[in-house]
């Protein structure tokens, strides 16, 4: 499904990521790991188009994506959440959901019935006609997750969702992740909190230095003395 072969990403001269390969089938739960400055937002935001590629290829279902626009890759299926929510704060909820591509953009009726759809699932339909600015914090985590469901992506990168939450309000959020999509849609989820990714993901990937460093079931990840103690310190704390 996600296929990356010898990926490198350099920023002036020095390598965010380094010659990393990594496949990723259908359907698949796989949790992104790793501290600041490991490369895991730079490996979205390479997948996503976002930024230039120094080497290597990115391939979705077979087909090369890298090096093509970012809005050429969201309508080959993949979408996108961000760690610092971005909202049209001065449009409504509801138009904030409407996707821009993916299937049901083809028509405004489907748009339009995807984001009400999406809205509902995510428990925003309430609040469809206030303006976005208005969100509260949690809501508006919520809406970037429906704004992704609209999409009916075929792999969603989900880029720290719990981020500034409570632990009710990250459980929650999980969940959505975990009910909002059929098994067919591919989730990469980056995570600092390793029980919020082994909720969803029963692989994982941890990255340090940009490069995959390991590739295990996630519960290892708990076990493994060394990777718990250099990679995640105290972020092994439920």
């Amino acid at each position: 499904m996600l296929e990356i072969d010898r990926l490198s990403v350099r920023f002036d001269g020095i390598e965010a990521l380094r010659d990393l390969t990594l496949s990723v089938p259908q359907g698949a739960r796989v949790g992104v790991l790793g501290p600041n400055g490991s490369g895991k937002t730079t490996l979205y935001n390479a997948i996503s188009g976002l930024i230039a590629i120094a080497s290597g290829t990115i391939r979705l279902d077979g087909k090369t994506i890298s090096h093509r626009a970012p809005h050429e890759i969201a309508a080959a299926g993949v979408a996108r959440t961000f760690q610092t929510v971005r909202a049209f704060d001065r449009l409504s909820v509801f138009d904030n959901a409407v996707p821009a591509t993916g299937p049901a953009a083809a028509r405004p009726s489907a748009a339009r019935e995807a984001a009400a759809a999406a809205l509902e699932t995510v428990g925003l339909g309430p609040r469809r006609d206030a303006l976005a600015g208005d969100l509260s914090f949690y809501e508006r985590r919520r809406l970037e997750i429906a704004r992704a469901i609209a999409q009916h992506p075929r792999l969603v990168l989900a880029d720290e969702p719990t981020a500034g939450l409570s632990l009710a309000e990250s459980e929650h959020v999980i969940g959505l992740l975990s009910r909002a999509f059929d098994a067919a849609t591919t989730i990469l989820l980056i995570e600092h909190r390793i029980d919020a990714v082994e909720a969803l993901c029963p692989r994982a990937l941890l990255l340090a230095e940009g490069r995959l460093v390991a590739d295990t079931a996630t519960s290892d990840m708990r076990r493994d003395p060394q990777l718990a103690s250099v990679y995640f310190g105290s972020y092994l704390t439920p």
